[in-house]
């Protein structure tokens, strides 16, 4: 029985020991568009947010509770909470465009 413990133990501590030395693997996400790139402000309306830089090219519906709808536009996205800005977001451009 002490012999089944040994191994087992030894089993497990070199497990724990092979697992400890996994490399890490780091992807390129690209940068997020251009720095001069000005997008909306937290707590500006839809209204507002359409004087100043146009309607979207696409708007995805208001979903869950409380309603997210997110408009696209080329550059960045704006991510909106019932009509007020919550988030606006730079697009990800590819690396090779740098």
């Amino acid at each position: 029985m002490l012999n089944i413990i040994r191994r087992t133990t030894g089993t497990v501590i070199m497990a724990i020991f092979l697992g400890a030395q996994a490399d890490t693997l780091t992807v390129p996400l690209g940068s997020q568009g251009s720095p001069d790139l000005v997008t909306p402000k937290r707590g500006a309306s839809m209204s507002s947010v359409v004087e100043l830089v146009g309607q979207p090219l696409r708007i995805d519906r208001a979903v869950g509770d409380p309603p997210i709808a997110t408009w696209h536009y080329p550059e960045f996205r704006v991510y909106f909470e019932y009509d007020k800005v919550i988030h606006s977001v730079k697009n990800p451009t590819a690396m090779s465009e740098h």
